[in-house]
């Protein structure tokens, strides 16, 4: 399962095991538009940086583009290494950052388009999992278990290590600012501050966070889970219920104090 905005904000697009791909609107809660995606189950979506295309991946092993204009035409294309298990758009810096993994290895390539050169790569990562989505800021978030490092993509080496405290990580995902973080563990879900290595918000979720997948909207003042069990939102303030909105998707809210 994943879900990912539209670089303005404005639209949000979800895939899921039930092997479709589906287009929302942010303000009216609204489904624009489904489309059956993959065999097996869709297990990543991302917006192209113009919001005109989508990328999805799923089960099937098969890389797709969602064309919104129709009558657009021309694209350039790169084959992806062996093993590609994701891929995320950088608009800030117009990269491509993709990760690539097997039973023995994981790394990740940072290309600059639309020329394709390589910028950064590496292999050999000794953590379990990943998240391309700070690339931009040149860090890598990587971890294992409930622990969670940040890497320098351009030396290489691991800085902050932040653990956390509703065990093991499921999903993680970082506001476009670079520096905030929201993860979905077994037992909770948290919000963090990584340059203080501080926790914003947490809500308990004892024993539910198995397969939550977790995003933060593009103006980090939301997270949004997707997950099997029923729909909750929460300010992220007072951490206070409130209703929910898109069917399927729990809406962690709203306006986040701001650091000066």
């Amino acid at each position: 399962m994943s879900i990912a905005y539209s670089r303005d904000g404005r639209r949000l697009v979800s895939g899921s095991m039930d092997q479709t791909v589906r287009l929302w609107d942010v303000a009216t809660q609204r489904e624009l538009a489904s489309w059956q995606g993959h065999a097996g189950g869709c297990l990543q979506v991302q917006f192209a940086p113009d919001g005109l295309s989508f990328a999805s991946g799923g089960v099937d092993g098969e890389l797709k583009l969602w064309n919104l204009q129709p009558k657009r035409s021309g694209s350039t294309s790169q084959p992806l290494p062996p093993k590609t298990r994701d891929a995320v758009l950088h608009p800030q810096r117009n990269w491509l950052s993709i990760a690539t993994a097997t039973a023995t290895n994981q790394g990740y390539r940072v290309w600059s388009l639309p020329t394709f050169q390589e910028l950064y790569r590496a292999d050999g990562l000794t953590n379990a999992d990943l998240s391309l989505k700070s690339i931009a800021h040149g860090r890598l978030v990587e971890w294992t278990g409930a622990v969670i490092q940040v890497r320098n993509i351009t030396n290489g080496e691991l800085s902050t290590t932040i653990t956390s405290p509703d065990g093991e990580v499921v999903s993680v995902d970082l506001a476009r600012d670079g520096t905030t973080m929201a993860v979905s563990a077994i037992d909770g879900i948290t919000v963090w501050d990584i340059p203080s290595g501080r926790i914003l918000r947490r809500w308990a979720t004892l024993k539910s966070g198995q397969g939550r997948h977790i995003r933060i909207t593009p103006d980090a003042a939301k997270v949004i889970t997707l997950s099997s069990t029923a729909p909750r939102r929460r300010s992220i303030d007072s951490g206070a219920p409130a209703p929910c909105c898109l069917a399927g998707l729990t809406i962690t809210s709203s306006s986040r104090r701001r650091r000066r």
